[in-house]
């Protein structure tokens, strides 16, 4: 009679242990990566709402024929006198060209603005800076923005201003 040829119970026991060893580790690193991944996910997200921002603000401040300050925010008007709305909330920033709305979720602080270098609180009146700090990944961010009139817009401007008197 022939002997088969096979493992032994103790062959299979080892084998099955490292193997299970083996997949372990893998299934570990794999959780550590993804973890690393969702966190990269979510900064690179926080940077690039960010960029988006202030790219879209300083495009605006350029390309506007002047700025009105409003209640919780501002309007950019361009010489069609189209409007594009910005309101600053306590989380997060809105923008509204038309009817399409962007939300970007920083939280401007100290906002401040200004028309000739003075403070404006009072609504409805020309803007021509902007500046406000936000807090983006841990670190406090400075933003200024500023709109530079040309006479045609400060002569309309002193005009209504002394028309009001």
């Amino acid at each position: 009679m022939q002997k088969a040829k096979a493992f032994t119970l103790m062959e299979l026991l080892v084998s099955m242990l490292i193997s299970g060893i083996v997949i372990s580790i893998i299934y570990l690193s794999y959780e550590i990566i993804y973890k690393q991944y969702e966190e990269y996910k979510k900064t690179n997200q926080k940077i690039t709402q960010t960029l988006l921002l202030n790219t879209l603000l300083k495009t605006d401040f350029l390309q506007s024929h002047y700025i009105l300050n409003k209640e919780k925010g501002l309007v950019f008007i361009d010489k069609e006198n189209h409007g594009i709305g910005y309101q600053f909330e306590e989380l997060y920033v809105l923008r509204k060209v038309n009817e399409v709305q962007d939300t970007f979720f920083i939280a401007a602080k100290e906002i401040s603005i200004k028309f000739q270098n003075e403070k404006q609180e009072v609504p409805l009146g020309l803007i021509d800076e902007l500046i406000f700090d936000a807090t983006i990944l841990d670190e406090q961010e400075h933003f200024h923005y500023q709109k530079n009139y040309g006479a045609d817009v400060l002569m309309e401007e002193n005009l209504q201003y002394n028309l009001n008197l």
